[in-house]
């Protein structure tokens, strides 16, 4: 092979793993100074996610799917978190591949049962977590779906809220006002166990950590 790489012309990617029960030992604006020097490679936009005793970070070369591509990359169910370099070029192929294997006979209904054991054990714990916040949140369920509301009594707009959680505690869940109901998140449970219990104790300090205030409710 002969000539020059021009190593500008891809994503610039980052990651950062301490040991279980390690915090990544870099503060947020660490992180962030480190990610930028990437600019020069992934001019089109940047992406942070920080979670415990792992960072993702992530500058982006618009090349494919330029309104959705953004990275990192969260799951559907926030389980898995994904950044790469590189374009992906046959993700049609892949997920026609992957949705025959998970419709399969042998696959399918262990992804049902999986799923449902997450919904039945998952708002015992959300129920439990709400009920030792002192009054301050309160939990409505939905009536068919591994999602429920809680109520917070805060005077801070739940937009702000949820924006709050995600960026200074690498939580992501859905503000109420979304939904014409403010002052609530929309929170999934259908999670494993310890996954959702670390998210909620991270709710926890996040709304807790704020002012309380009186409220009329009807």
């Amino acid at each position: 092979m002969t000539g020059t790489v021009d190593t500008t012309c891809m994503c610039g990617i980052l990651g950062i793993v301490a040991n279980p029960g390690s915090a990544v030992d870099l503060d947020r604006s660490q992180i962030l100074r480190m990610r930028d020097t990437m600019t020069a490679r992934g001019p089109d936009a940047a992406g942070l996610f920080q979670n415990r005793n792992v960072a993702f970070g992530h500058r982006r070369l618009s090349i494919r799917d330029h309104a959705g591509g953004s990275q990192p990359w969260i799951s559907d169910d926030d389980q898995c978190v994904l950044v790469y370099n590189g374009e992906i070029y046959n993700d049609g192929a892949l997920r026609h591949e992957l949705a025959a294997l998970a419709l399969s006979p042998e696959v399918r209904p262990q992804i049902l049962e999986r799923t449902r054991g997450f919904i039945r054990r998952g708002f015992p714990v959300l129920k439990e977590w709400a009920e030792n916040q002192g009054g301050k949140i309160r939990v409505f369920p939905c009536d068919a779906a591994a999602i429920a509301f809680a109520r917070y009594d805060l005077d801070v707009n739940s937009t702000e809220l949820v924006e709050r959680l995600r960026d200074e505690l690498s939580v992501l869940i859905v503000p109420g006002d979304h939904f014409g109901i403010d002052h609530c998140l929309r929170i999934s449970f259908g999670l494993q166990h310890d996954y959702l219990k670390s998210g909620l104790e991270r709710i926890s300090a996040g709304i807790l950590a704020q002012e309380p205030v009186s409220r009329e409710t009807g």
